[in-house]
C-alpha cells in the first residue's frame, strides 16, 4: 500500500544516484518529478490508472508545500545574488502541518530550487521537521528553526532578519482566522519583503485577497489554480479544499 515511506525510498534511491542538479521551472508535477528523478515511478508506468493517481495524490500532498515555494522564489527576490553566499532565511507563518513534514521532504526545495534555505517555522502549532526522535540542524543545504508564537509576540526572539515570508494556507480572509493575523500585519508591512500566500480553494483566495488589499499590500502574481497544488482532498468546515490549491505573491 501506498504510504509516505514509499515515496521516502523512492526520493532516497533517486538522491543517491542523481546528486546536486539545479531544478527548472516548474509548471506541473510531472516536471518536479523529472527533476527530483522519480518520474517514471509517479507516472506509474505499466500500472493501472488508479495507481498512477494514487501515487500522484500522495507526491503532491508530501511535496505541494516545497515545490509551491521553490516555484515561486525568485517571484520573492531569492536568488543566489540575494543570498550573498547564505542560505536564505523564510519565515513560515502560521505554521502547522508543514512544520512536521519529515526532513526529506523539505529537503526537496534545495534541489528543485538550487538554493540553500534556513526555514523558520513561526506560529502556535509550530513543530520542527524531524527524523528519529530529534529534529537535524541542517539536511543537505537546508537549516530548520522553530518559534512558538504569533509573529508579533516572538519578533524579537528571531535571530536575524528574515528574507522573505510564507503563509500556507493561512486563512488572513478567514471571518475568524483573519482577525489572529491583524496584530502581525504592521510587522509584516514594515518590513518591505515578499510573501507568498497560499488558499484552500477559490472561495478562500477570494476572501485572502480581499483582506489582502484592505491591509495595502500590493498583489503582484495570482495563481488562481497552483499547478503544484495538492492534489488529495481534505475537508474543512464542511467545504472540500486543497493544500495549496492558489498561490498569491504580494510586496508588503
Amino acid at each position: 500500500s501506498l504510504s509516505a515511506g514509499v515515496l521516502e525510498g523512492q526520493l532516497r534511491a533517486a538522491g543517491a544516484a542523481r546528486g546536486a542538479q539545479r531544478g527548472g521551472p516548474l509548471e506541473n508535477w510531472e516536471r518536479v518529478g523529472e527533476v527530483l528523478g522519480v518520474g517514471d515511478w509517479l507516472e506509474a508506468a505499466g500500472e493501472d490508472l488508479a495507481e498512477r493517481e494514487l501515487r500522484r495524490a500522495l507526491t503532491s500532498k508530501l511535496l505541494t508545500f516545497p515545490a509551491t515555494l521553490a516555484r515561486h522564489c525568485q517571484r520573492l527576490g531569492l536568488d543566489e545574488e540575494s543570498a550573498r553566499g547564505r542560505p536564505a532565511r523564510v519565515g513560515v507563518l502560521g505554521a502547522r502541518a508543514e512544520s512536521t513534514l519529515p526532513p526529506l521532504f523539505w529537503r526537496q526545495l534545495a534541489v528543485l530550487s538550487g538554493l540553500e534555505f534556513h526555514l523558520v517555522f513561526i506560529g502556535p502549532q509550530a513543530g520542527s521537521p524531524r527524523e528519529g526522535t530529534s529534529p537535524p540542524p541542517a539536511a543537505e543545504g537546508l537549516w530548520f528553526s522553530s518559534v512558538n508564537g504569533l509573529l508579533h509576540e516572538v519578533q524579537d526572539r528571531l535571530s536575524a532578519p528574515l528574507d522573505a515570508y510564507v503563509l500556507f494556507n493561512s486563512g488572513i480572509g478567514h471571518p475568524k482566522e483573519g482577525m489572529n493575523w491583524e496584530p502581525s500585519v504592521q510587522l509584516l508591512r514594515e518590513s518591505g519583503k515578499r510573501a507568498l500566500l497560499t488558499s484552500f480553494n477559490e472561495h478562500d483566495l477570494d476572501r485572502d485577497l480581499v483582506a489582502l488589499k484592505r491591509h495595502g499590500f500590493s498583489i503582484e502574481h495570482i495563481d488562481r489554480l497552483n499547478p503544484l497544488r495538492s492534489l488529495a482532498a481534505e475537508s474543512f468546515e464542511g467545504d472540500q479544499v486543497f493544500f495549496n490549491h492558489s498561490a498569491t505573491v504580494v510586496q508588503l
